[in-house]
């Protein structure tokens, strides 16, 4: 677990970003995956999303996309 928080640490998110990502892997998998959390972060992180508004700017476009 060690190895996964400082691996996010280094993308500079604040918690409330970790516990979005957290959040987003509970719904999806049922569980916290540790790898699944890493890759929703790394994914933010390529993206320049930071915030939380950021992220849900992000994940409306996306869901606007899927419908059209």
């Amino acid at each position: 677990m060690k190895i996964f928080i400082l691996e996010w640490m280094k993308y500079n998110f604040d918690n409330e970003v970790i516990e979005k990502a957290c959040s987003k892997a509970l719904i999806k998998k049922g569980e916290v995956n540790f790898n699944y959390v890493s890759g929703i972060l790394k994914k933010w992180n390529e993206k320049g999303l930071k915030t939380i508004e950021d992220i849900e700017r992000d994940d409306k476009e996306h869901s606007n996309k899927k419908r059209n």
